[in-house]
């Protein structure tokens, strides 16, 4: 009922609006004294139902021109998706693929259709794909899986999966990105601290053997000053080759004893109590603390990656590993450690987490954006278009169930029975239709347009265009085809032709009963007061004899109205019309135009025939003089040429003047002051009778008109 309403409210609202503008438009031109107010109430809708029409179509135009836009940006999306996607049923197997999800695959996506997905799966991680499926189905959120893929042609391929189960339950949807190079770098670092470690560790532990055989033979008396200075020396060399920092704490770490940064970390010689703050980050102080209470409590290995700074004066990231060195009861006595940079490391893998939040964020808008297209989309896997596959949109109006094969070049079991598409009223061939010729040739079709005739008799009529798939030698392996449902709109375009149609004959009919009404008129000034004035001139001059000045006077007035009456009876339905053709009747109009307002009309005609009609003719004349007239009126200029000649299987009647001109667009649909809808109703009239009306004009460049009229309307 609401919708009825605001229907029946943007109707009213429409028509106020026309009415508006033709008000507008006609503000100040009066019906003339004397004026039957039906016609006038008749042209008056018509004017208005017109403009209403006019609005109409521009706003439908707007609307297909908005449809097209998103059309084409859908296709794009859809052709340029850096993201796989899969549908799959609750056994795993695979109902939809797109292009990017095929070529991960290394397959054709119609011989994908229909297998397993898990055969897919490394076998290694097919238990962890069997639960990720059980737990896509039994949630409604969200479920992530990382596995690696086998296939025919591929290497080994490590995905990022995440998947969501569709409103019917049945299936679900799966988006996933190459994640390959992100687990080669993730390998790759692990390769590189285990070896970092193992590093570290051995230099940590001949370091520390070195110095507790020192320690032992300081405390057995052993050590002369000469050894001391060659062990002393046999440490800093240690720690001149190796590239690593090395460092000395004492027992609970509140000092460093001694620090070579090796041109990452500045070097320490003298013991400092402050090297917490001046070296590492303040946000990772906690984190250090914590580790090294739990090494000093455990007496274990202390290890932590954080952030130092460095010679530069920025931070970067270090991978840090000590050892305790216990003496004889157990006792830690100090600590050596040795640390390296793994800032790139540490780059490298902010990159790849950036890199993962952009796939997923770009891989949820695409398939946001699939939800809500409504624009209808066929993906035929293969040059024959056995096997397609459509969206959400396409299944519904095709009235198919989800996951169906749409394509009418399938095979007989599993080909659509439920439609067929028509072209001008011709039923096409499978091979005919837009998805299935640019597979076949590689071309994109666009602009198709097709209507779809289903079983219960229901039409839908579709725009859109196909464009080809091509495979790594360059040939069409298939092709996508996108398209918008056209049929309400087609529908409104057809009512609009109607309705001019009926406004065109509406309007020919009105020209005719005005031609009727000056014949009657006409008939009416000369067989009754033409006669009775010619009565009274002819009884006043039976009196001239003793007529006086007055009686001259009146005969005088009364023959001047003989003449007008004549004038105005020829102009409104000229006898020569319909006894000597159309050129003498113009001929004569011009004469009569030039003795009333004197205009100087130059007739050239080229003698060749113009048989017409009389409906014809009168339309034909009326034009002429309407046009004759607006030189009169509009052009600022006395002189005009009148051109007819037949070229062709048509005749042309050209009005031409070097006057003032005009502005087309302002012109369009003003009333003029002789009662009439200017230019816009006489092309109306020429165009109901299969003709044309053609006009150049600018501001200060004159106009020339034109009529042209097939010769065959006779």
């Amino acid at each position: 009922m609401t919708e009825k309403k605001a229907l029946q409210t943007d109707i009213v609202e429409l028509r106020h609006r026309a009415e508006e503008r033709l008000r507008e438009q006609t503000d100040g031109i009066a019906a003339p004294p004397g004026t039957d107010k039906d016609p006038l109430r008749f042209h008056h809708e018509l004017a208005v139902q017109q403009i209403e029409l006019e609005m109409q179509n521009a706003e439908l135009q707007q609307a297909r021109s908005t449809l097209e836009t998103a059309l084409e940006q859908y296709t794009n999306l859809y052709d340029f998706a850096p993201v796989g996607y899969f549908n799959l049923d609750r056994n795993g197997t695979i109902c939809r693929v797109n292009l990017t999800g095929a070529g991960l695959m290394g397959g054709e996506r119609s011989k994908l259709l229909g297998k397993r997905f898990a055969l897919f799966v490394n076998e290694g991680d097919r238990p962890a794909f069997a639960t990720f499926l059980v737990k896509v189905f039994a949630s409604p959120d969200k479920v992530a899986c990382e596995v690696r893929l086998i296939g025919k042609g591929i290497a080994a391929l490590y995905v990022q999966m995440e998947a969501v189960v569709d409103p019917s339950g049945q299936e679900c949807r799966i988006a996933f990105v190459d994640i390959t190079e992100r687990k080669r770098a993730e390998d790759a670092l692990k390769r590189l601290n285990k070896e970092l470690e193992n590093r570290v560790a051995e230099r940590t532990s001949e370091l520390a053997k070195n110095i507790e055989q020192l320690k032992i033979e300081a405390r057995d008396g052993m050590l002369s000053a000469e050894s001391l200075r060659k062990s002393e020396e046999r440490f800093r060399a240690l720690s001149t080759a190796s590239s690593d920092v090395i460092y000395q704490m004492n027992p609970d770490w509140s000092e460093m004893r001694r620090l070579y940064g090796r041109n990452f970390i500045s070097d320490m010689d003298n013991p400092s109590r402050t090297w917490l703050q001046e070296y590492i980050h303040p946000d990772d102080r906690s984190a250090v603390k914590t580790a090294i209470n739990e090494a000093i409590r455990t007496k274990s290995v202390f290890e932590l990656e954080h952030r130092v700074l460095r010679v530069d004066g920025t931070f970067g990231w270090t991978f840090s590993r000590a050892v305790p060195l216990l003496n004889g009861s157990g006792d830690i006595v100090e600590w050596f450690g040795a640390a390296g940079d793994i800032s790139e490391r540490k780059e490298a893998e902010e990159a790849l987490r950036l890199a993962e939040a952009e796939a997923r964020l770009r891989s949820s808008e695409l398939e946001t954006i699939m939800e809500v297209m409504p624009a209808v989309t066929f993906i035929a896997h293969d040059p024959l278009c056995l096997s397609m596959t459509s969206n959400r949109a396409a299944h519904e109006l095709l009235h198919l169930p989800p996951a169906s094969n749409t394509s009418l070049s399938a095979p007989v079991e599993q080909r659509p029975n439920t439609f067929r598409a028509i072209k001008d009223g011709r039923e096409l061939s499978p091979e005919e239709l837009p998805v299935q010729r640019a597979a076949a040739t590689g071309q994109a079709i666009s602009n198709c347009e097709l209507t779809l005739a289903f079983d219960d008799g229901s039409l839908r009529i579709i725009y859109g265009n196909a464009v080809p798939l091509w495979d790594d030698s360059g040939k069409p392996r298939g092709a996508v085809g996108s398209f918008v449902d056209i049929t309400e709109r087609k529908q409104a375009e057809q009512k609009i032709l109607e309705s001019q149609q009926k406004l065109r004959e509406m309007a020919f009919e009105l020209q005719m009963a005005e031609d009727r009404e000056r014949a009657r008129i006409a008939g009416e000034l000369h067989d009754r007061v033409g006669q009775r004035l010619l009565l009274g001139k002819m009884k006043l001059d039976m009196l001239s004899e003793a007529a006086t000045d007055n009686l001259d006077e009146i005969a005088g007035l009364i023959e001047d109205s003989i003449q007008d009456i004549r004038s105005l009876t020829f102009q409104l339905r000229p006898p020569l019309l319909a006894t000597a053709g159309l050129v003498e009747a113009v001929t004569w109009l011009c004469s009569e135009l030039r003795d009333d307002y004197g205009l100087e009309a130059e007739v050239l005609d080229d003698q060749r025939p113009k048989p017409f009609k009389y409906e014809v003719l009168s339309v034909l004349y009326q034009a002429v003089r309407e046009l004759l007239l607006n030189v009169v009126k509009h052009a600022g200029i006395n002189q005009a040429r009148l051109i007819l000649k037949c070229l062709g299987d048509s005749l042309y009647i050209t009005v031409a003047d070097e006057g003032c001109g005009f502005n087309p667009t302002e012109t369009r649909m003003r009333k003029t002051k002789t009662g009439g809808y200017g230019l816009f109703n006489l092309q109306q009239r020429i165009e109901y009778l299969s003709g044309r009306f053609e006009y150049e004009t600018a501001p200060g460049k004159g106009t020339r008109a034109t009529i042209i009229f097939p010769l065959g309307e006779t």
